[in-house]
């Protein structure tokens, strides 16, 4: 039997939205806009996502899966403790949403949009839940949602300053000081160098950007 109608439905709205997202920014894409490309009216569109925000979760999940495709390529990364492949999955989060011509008006829009910053906080919250506690090393886990969301919250408000004002933002910092948050609720510690190789990904994820924005965007 193949898939039930409704959820073959909900991922063609879906895919129709994120389209959209990269060729006109999440704010400036509507309910309309939506319905137009997918050839159904508004309030179809409004049936299955009543609030925008489901679908900006949605495309939060599909970019962890794709980073973390793109995360196993890296030689060492199956060998390293569940904290430090967080560290990787995340900077790879940042670094694509930040440095991607086809994600950065969504991401200069997510962070203008209270509501819409939240529902990407809870999505990588969670998937940061789920990615530590499947290898059942995290001891005390309401307080490890705690310290995330202290974390997440404190990085998109810096980084929001420091995009609307025009100065530097250095994720590895933020990254180093989420590693000595996190470390108490997992029995591994992080190398150093872990974090300090951050900064040299750079050329790495430019090749496979292409990669990314297809399994994002189907397109290169």
């Amino acid at each position: 039997m193949g898939r039930p109608r409704n959820i073959e439905e909900v991922e063609r709205l879906r895919d129709t939205a994120f389209e959209l997202f990269a060729v006109k920014g999440l704010d400036a894409t509507s309910y309309s806009d939506i319905a137009k490309n997918a050839y159904v009216t508004k309030s179809h569109v409004q049936h299955y996502f009543p609030k925008k925000e489901m679908l900006v979760t949605l495309f939060v999940e599909r970019s962890m899966e794709a980073v973390l495709k793109i995360a196993r390529e890296l030689p060492e990364f199956e060998a390293m403790d569940p904290l430090s492949k967080l560290v990787y999955v995340d900077y790879i989060q940042y670094y694509y949403a930040m440095y991607n011509e086809k994600m950065f008006r969504m991401s200069m829009d997510i962070l203008l949009e209270r509501s819409v910053t939240q529902a990407v906080i809870d999505a990588g919250i969670e998937f940061d839940l789920l990615h530590l506690m499947k290898y059942d090393e995290v001891s005390h886990p309401d307080e490890l949602e705690d310290v995330l969301r202290f974390l997440y919250g404190g990085i998109y408000d810096r980084l929001y300053d420091c995009k609307s004002k025009g100065s530097d933002f250095s994720i590895e910092q933020y990254i180093a000081y989420g590693v000595r948050l996190l470390q108490p609720f997992v029995s591994t510690d992080v190398p150093e160098s872990i974090v300090d190789g951050l900064k040299d990904l750079g050329p790495w994820l430019d090749e496979r950007k292409a990669k990314y924005n297809r399994a994002m965007f189907g397109m290169r």
